[in-house]
């Protein structure tokens, strides 16, 4: 895969219908920041804004695990371009404060591409700080679709 295959797929995933932006994948704004070609590993950024801060005025931690989410899925959606997908686990550490108008980067990798389960590790870093700001590790299922009933998740 090439980093001209990743940002198309990207812009096809974020522009498709079902990224509403009054829904929260929409409302988030992830973009692509780049894709390491020989690693296979994706750099995905937010912008943190005031609707996103908890009450004592830094990034609320379930908004960080969304951005991992999103992140995660988008790259899992990246690799398997016609699979409908499901998070199945998700866990995360908050290792630093994030503030107001930062740019939270995440950078993702597969670490095993299974028949059923895609497994994920990811860290997130504000703005170009070496320091890890949180870790994740993810699972996606793929979905197999009935003849009868058609995924809302497919993108």
């Amino acid at each position: 895969m090439t980093k001209v295959d990743v940002t198309q797929r990207f812009e096809q995933l974020r522009n498709s219908r079902k990224h509403k932006l009054h829904r929260i994948n929409g409302a988030m704004k992830i973009q692509l920041e780049d894709f390491f070609e020989e690693t296979g590993e994706i750099l995905s950024s937010f912008l943190i804004e005031e609707w996103m801060l908890n009450p004592g005025d830094v990034l609320h931690g379930g908004i960080l695990a969304t951005a991992f989410d999103i992140s995660l899925g988008f790259h899992t959606l990246v690799l398997e371009r016609e699979k409908t997908i499901v998070t199945t686990n998700m866990q995360v550490q908050f290792l630093k404060q994030v503030p107001l108008n930062a740019k939270l980067m995440i950078k993702s990798k597969v670490v095993r591409n299974g028949r059923t389960l895609v497994h994920l590790y990811a860290e997130a870093f504000i703005d170009d700080e070496k320091e890890v700001a949180a870790t994740a590790t993810a699972s996606f299922m793929k979905l197999v679709e009935s003849k009868t009933s058609e995924s809302k998740m497919k993108v």
